[in-house]
C-alpha cells in the first residue's frame, strides 16, 4: 500500500489553485480534520505493536492511538489470543508505571481459589481444554482459557492488566490516527488522496462564501462525495478468489430423504 504525506497533497492543491504558500497552514489544518474523518469511516489504518508491561501491570498506549481492535499474545499458530475485557479493573494509581504496589493501603477482600490451581496461575479452565481449544461438556458451563484481563483507560493513556498477568510484553492491534512520528506528517492511502484533496477544497471554500459562491461550494461538495465513494470502493473492493474460497468451504453435500 502506497501512502502519500498530507503536506504533499496540500502542496498539490495550492499549485492547482495557483495560490501562495501563505494558505498552507490553514489548508493543512483542514486536511488533518479530513484525515481523522477518513480514518474512522473509510480508510482506517490498523497497526500492531508490541508493548512493554510496566511494573504496575499497565502498558502505555501509542501516541497515534485512536481505538483498539485486539489485546493479547501470540499462540503457536501465530494468531493473536485475546485477553478478556474486565471493566471492573480499578484505575487507581494506573498512571504511576514504576510503582508495582499501586494498591498499597487499599483494603482488599480475601480471595478463595480452587485448591488444585495455584493462586498465581494465569489460566482458569472451564470444561475440557486441550491443544488451544476448549469443548463444552454436557451439563457444565461454557468458556475457555483465561490468559489475562484488561481494561483501556484512554484518559490516562494506558492498558490496565489484571494482577495475575504473567508476561512482560503485550500485543496491541489498534486504529492509528495516521500520524507518522518520523516525518511529523499524516500519511494518506494513495487510493484516498483525491478524496482528501476534494475535502480540503470543499471545506476551505466554506470559509469564503462570497469568493466562491453557493453554486461552486455545492459543486465542490458533490465532487467530495463522489471521490469519497470511489475511495471506499477502491479500498474495500471485492476479492472474487476469497468469495469463491468461502463458497467452497461452506458448501456441503448431504443425502436427501
Amino acid at each position: 500500500m502506497v501512502k502519500i504525506g498530507l503536506k504533499t497533497i496540500i502542496a498539490e492543491l495550492i499549485d492547482s489553485k495557483d495560490s501562495g504558500s501563505h494558505e498552507f497552514r490553514r489548508l493543512y489544518n483542514i486536511g488533518v480534520r479530513g484525515v481523522r474523518e477518513f480514518n474512522t469511516d473509510v480508510v482506517g489504518t490498523f497497526t500492531t505493536v508490541l508493548l512493554d508491561v510496566a511494573p504496575n501491570k499497565t502498558a502505555a498506549l501509542p501516541e497515534d492511538y485512536v481505538a483498539f481492535s485486539k489485546v493479547g499474545i501470540i499462540n503457536d499458530k501465530g494468531e493473536i489470543v485475546t485477553l478478556r475485557a474486565n471493566p471492573q479493573l480499578s484505575n487507581y494509581n494506573d498512571g504511576h508505571a514504576n510503582n508495582p504496589n499501586r494498591f498499597e493501603g487499599v483494603p482488599k477482600v480475601a480471595a478463595v481459589t480452587y485448591p488444585s490451581i495455584p493462586y498465581n496461575f494465569p489460566y482458569i479452565y472451564y470444561n475440557f481444554f486441550v491443544s488451544n481449544q476448549s469443548f463444552n461438556l454436557f451439563g457444565l458451563q461454557g468458556g475457555g482459557q483465561v490468559l489475562g484481563e484488561y481494561k483501556i483507560d484512554e484518559e490516562c493513556g494506558v492498558i490496565i492488566l489484571g494482577p495475575n498477568f504473567q508476561y512482560s510484553k503485550l500485543l496491541l492491534e489498534y486504529l492509528s490516527s495516521g500520524l507518522d512520528c518520523d516525518t511529523n506528517d499524516y500519511m494518506v492511502d494513495s487510493r484516498a488522496a483525491e478524496a482528501i484533496l476534494a475535502y480540503v477544497r470543499w471545506k476551505s471554500s466554506l470559509d469564503a462564501p462570497k469568493k466562491y459562491g453557493q453554486g461552486m461550494i455545492r459543486e465542490y461538495k458533490s465532487e467530495f462525495i463522489s471521490e469519497k465513494k470511489k475511495a471506499r470502493m477502491r479500498i474495500n473492493k471485492i476479492n472474487l478468489a476469497e468469495i469463491e474460497d468461502i463458497h467452497r468451504i461452506t458448501s456441503k453435500l448431504a443425502p436427501r430423504a
